[in-house]
Parts: C-alpha cells; structure tokens; sequence
C-alpha cells in the first residue's frame, strides 16, 4: 500500500483493503447485536464508505465493490431490524442499481429479501421475486451443475410463499 493506506491497485492490496473493510463492517455489526441505534449504525457506515472510497482511488471496480458491501449492510440491518416496508424497498433499490458481484450474491440478496416481505404479509411481492429467481438459478446449474446452484434453488424453494396472502 502506498502512503496513508491508499492502495496501488495491485491485487495484493486490494485483498488486504477488502479483508480490512469486512473487519470493519463486522464491528459495524457487532454494535448492531447490541442495540445501537440505526442513525449511528448508518453514520458508521457512510464514514467507513468514504475512507475506503479515498483509500482505492486507483481501482473502480474496488470502488464499486465497497459501495455494494456497504448498501448491502444496510440493507441487512433494516432487515433485520424490520424496520417500515418503504424503508427496507429504498435501501433493497439501491442495492440492486449497483448490481451484484456474481448470481450468487445477486440470489442472497434476493432472499433475504424475500424473506423480509413475506414476514411483512407481502407474499406477492416474495412470490415473484423468488420465481425469477429460480429460473435463473436453474439455468445457472444446468449450465455448469455447480452444487451452489442446487443449494441457491433449495432455500428458494423453502422461502416460496405457498399461498397469497392477498397483498
């Protein structure tokens, strides 16, 4: 790394930054366990975005990836927090405008999602969501038969709504 943290943009630093920026969500986490409110949680979080912005100056593709795990944070702490269904939709948004690193993710996210609404009597919404979704994952695995697929496709099929609850 060079001079104040600030990675060259080999991939030995952007390994040791990304391994870094997990540490430091984690804690981010760890207070989260604990009842810190939201705003500070959320605070915690653009601070943290914005050192590791600064810090990756010669890598976008880093720089994109820090602003996905950061989105996806807070999306998991909204959650997990289950806070109002407008809240949790904005925050979900803007992790999907960012894209995802790889289907895997992409289907995590999803999930997690999923579970979200039909904790929230929004079956509908987890419905379709989970239905695309399968249909991406099977042709992921019929593609190259990649156990993860198989696994993805299984906690889609245990998350799928079994009846409409109407919203």
């Amino acid at each position: 790394m060079g001079a104040l943290g600030v990675i060259t943009g080999n991939e030995d630093d952007l390994k040791k930054l990304s391994l870094e920026l997990g540490r430091a969500r984690d804690l981010v986490f760890v207070k989260a366990i604990q009842g810190e409110a939201l705003g500070l949680l959320f605070h915690e979080l653009d601070c943290l975005e914005t050192e590791f912005l600064e810090r990756s100056v010669f890598s976008s593709r880093f720089q994109l990836e820090i602003k996905r795990r950061i989105a996806e944070h807070k999306f998991m702490l909204v959650k997990m927090r289950n806070c109002p269904y407008d809240e949790v939709v904005h925050l979900y948004g803007k992790v999907c405008e960012l894209g995802f690193t790889n289907l895997e993710r992409d289907a995590t996210m999803r999930i997690f999602f999923a579970q979200y609404c039909v904790k929230n009597l929004r079956s509908a919404d987890a419905k379709g969501i989970l239905i695309d979704l399968r249909s991406r994952l099977a042709k992921a695995y019929a593609d190259d038969g990649q156990e993860v697929w198989s696994d993805l496709i299984n906690s889609v099929d245990e998350n799928m709504p079994v009846e409409d609850n109407g919203k």
